[in-house]
């Protein structure tokens, strides 16, 4: 086992819709099958609409929660700002 950190860090980018909590349970078994193996930190960073329900949901020790910018673009696009 290593002494080092990893993050799993994944980006919704602003596509994220409710149906997108299922991907949960995956990563809950990623994270089971890998304990002992490597110390690591798996954030989830949704899109602002979904905060609130992610956080009342996600009852995880493995997972923490985390937020994206965003920025208006005109078309059409996952813009995330910078």
């Amino acid at each position: 086992m290593t002494n080092k950190l990893r993050y799993f860090i994944g980006n919704w980018k602003m596509f994220g819709d409710f149906g997108s909590f299922k991907i949960i349970h995956k990563i809950n078994q990623f994270s089971y099958k890998s304990k002992g193996r490597f110390k690591k930190k798996i954030i989830l960073c949704v899109p602002n609409t979904l905060i609130h329900f992610f956080k009342k949901k996600l009852k995880s020790k493995f997972i923490s929660l985390g937020a994206q910018n965003c920025h208006y673009h005109q078309g059409y696009g996952p813009f995330t700002g910078s």
